[in-house]
This record gives structure tokens, C-alpha cells and sequence, in this order.
């Protein structure tokens, strides 16, 4: 959703991450669930590597069993200890707290008392995509929302850059699934270029699964 562009170690950009993201404009409004999109168009296969990263000071990059929280890691395969593909029950289970289908937005559950800012798209009962706009919620890769269309692309060089009348994608595709950090574009384009979602699922249909509310 490039050519490619050198990465820099994690562990030499986290020493100036506070000072570059105290300065970092932040989106002046965060997309709904209905903007993220199905992704790329279908037929397209190409498996995008990301660059080694290594684990961020303080900030664990794996995925612990335990209570659904900020210090859950989005892959795709799922967020936390939450997986694709689990029942609502299961899921339930596996965050420690409960996660309910909204009966306002069917299609879109959210983890009671959880962390904000993060949906699941259910079908049939089951978990299938995550929808995080929390900027505290980190992928396993070290990305998340406020990151900036470089930073992504530092990561994955060869992800899809995909253009939209309000939203500018960048699509990577895995073996297991694929991740979309999405950027809002806005009508000044002063805060263009920063991530604004992150959408994950272990594949395009699971993707494109919206709440009926959208």
C-alpha cells in the first residue's frame, strides 16, 4: 500500500525517539473503522520482508498470555494473546477480559475495560481483523499510530503505497497475513505521512470484514 531506504538499528533510534516525537504533529483526527479498506486489489501475492529490527528499550516486542492491554502487540495473526480466527468466547478467554460484539455496530467487538482505540471484526462469532488507532498499542515489528510513512517504509522498503480519495495505505503482506498502516490525508496536507491505523488480518476476506454500523 518504494524504493527501498536504509534502516537504522532500533536500538540508536530510540535513543532520540522521545526528542522526535515530542516534535512529531500529531493527526488532528483519527479514521473510523469504515475508512480502512479491503486493501490491495486481489491477485497480488508479492510477500513483503521486513528489515531486522531489534526489541525497543523497555518495550517487549512479543506477545505474552495475560490481560488484554497497551503492552499487546499487533501482528497478523492477531493482537495480544488474542488470536484470528478465535471465538468471542475464546478471545474472551485469552484477554482476561471480556470481549463483547457492540450490539449498536454489529460486526465490530471491543475488549471490556480494555485499551481504547481497538476493535475486532467478527464474523460468524469469530475474530477475524484487529483495528488499532491507540498509539501506544506497538506492532511486533516496533511500529505504531503516529509513526510516520518513513519510519514504515524503513521497516518494510517494499510495501505497497496505495492511494485513496481521504486515506494513503501501505499494504505488507506476510506468509501468516497482512498488515495496512494507514494515513488520513488531510485537506491542508500539513500532517499528511503519518499513521493514523493500523489494520491486521491473516488475509484479504478476513480484511475486508466491516461492522454493518460502517
Amino acid at each position: 500500500m518504494a524504493a527501498a531506504i536504509a534502516f537504522i538499528v532500533a536500538a540508536l533510534a530510540m535513543a532520540s525517539s522521545a526528542e522526535t516525537r515530542a516534535s512529531r504533529p500529531q493527526p488532528s483526527a483519527l479514521i473510523s473503522p469504515a475508512a480502512v479498506t479491503s486493501g490491495p486489489a486481489t491477485g497480488h501475492r508479492e510477500l513483503t520482508q521486513p528489515a531486522s529490527i531489534a526489541p525497543a528499550a523497555n518495550r517487549s516486542l512479543t506477545n505474552q498470555e495475560g490481560s488484554l492491554s497497551t503492552e499487546a502487540r499487533l501482528e497478523e495473526t492477531g493482537l495480544g494473546s488474542v488470536e484470528f480466527g478465535m471465538t468471542l468466547e475464546e478471545a474472551s478467554r485469552a484477554a482476561g477480559r471480556p470481549v463483547r460484539e457492540l450490539p449498536e455496530c454489529p460486526g465490530a467487538a471491543v475488549a471490556e475495560g480494555g485499551p481504547p482505540e481497538v476493535w475486532f471484526g467478527v464474523r460468524d462469532g469469530h475474530v477475524v481483523n484487529a483495528l488499532v488507532q491507540n498509539p501506544e498499542i506497538l506492532t511486533t515489528y516496533g511500529i505504531h499510530v503516529t509513526d510516520s510513512e518513513a519510519e514504515v517504509l524503513r521497516v518494510f522498503p517494499r510495501a505497497r503505497r496505495i492511494a485513496r480519495p481521504y486515506v494513503t495505505e501501505l499494504v505488507v503482506r506476510h506468509a501468516h497475513g497482512l498488515l495496512v498502516f494507514s494515513e488520513a490525508v488531510h485537506v491542508d496536507h500539513a500532517q499528511d505521512g503519518i499513521v493514523t491505523a493500523i489494520n491486521a488480518a491473516p488475509n484479504e476476506a478476513d480484511l475486508s470484514v466491516r461492522a454493518s454500523c460502517d
